[in-house]
């Protein structure tokens, strides 16, 4: 479950996130100091460290950034679930993005083993219940390749609206897991797909 191992983070990457996030929000300071990962998910949980903060003091409780601080070293259960979602919502979507994505090329059976065998397939499953980059990243990944399908079938039309929007996700996705920054391969293969030039586009 999303709380295994808790109150202890058993997985070394977690320390990257959470921890980090709560490191600014201490300091008050939005430069992380640390880029060997990008700094996306990092800024998405001091969101969600910062919303619990106000919804505590509206509570009664906690009522200061180091309380909250405190809580991550004496019971840090809760938080450590709240970041974790983020893996589990995105891992599941990634499951309906995929069928989707595998419905518009190859069918609707198709669409549906895809998405079947990446709901148990081992990684994606395991890394959906750690707070780290690794489903986020390939969540928006897919959803770019899935905005890059409609350039190839040409299903809104000519214009710029699916380059901008597979462009500003896979964006996102490299802002969360560099490496998947090779995505716009994907990008420029659906435009020669479908155009023979890039002023066919216009």
């Amino acid at each position: 479950g999303i709380g295994w191992g808790m109150p202890y983070a058993f997985h070394p990457d977690e320390d990257n996130y959470l921890p980090g996030a709560m490191g600014l929000l201490l300091k008050g300071d939005l430069n992380p100091h640390y880029f060997s990962n990008p700094p996306l998910l990092t800024y998405t949980v001091l969101a969600e460290l910062f919303a619990y903060l106000k919804v505590g003091q509206l509570l009664g409780f906690p009522q200061t950034p180091m309380d909250v601080g405190l809580q991550l070293l004496v019971a840090p259960t809760p938080l450590y679930a709240m970041a974790r979602m983020n893996s589990a919502l995105a891992g599941t979507a990634t499951v309906l993005v995929t069928y989707w994505i595998a419905r518009r090329l190859f069918g609707g059976r198709v669409g549906l083993l895809s998405g079947l065998l990446l709901a148990v397939a081992f990684l994606p499953v395991r890394d959906s219940h750690y707070a780290v980059n690794d489903i986020p990243a390939t969540f928006l990944l897919m959803a770019s390749f899935l905005c890059a399908t409609a350039i190839y079938f040409g299903s809104v039309g000519k214009g710029l609206v699916p380059y901008l929007l597979s462009g500003l996700l896979l964006g996102l996705a490299t802002a969360t897991k560099y490496n998947v920054g090779l995505g716009a391969a994907a990008i420029a293969a659906a435009h020669l797909l479908r155009y023979r030039s890039w002023r066919e586009l216009l």
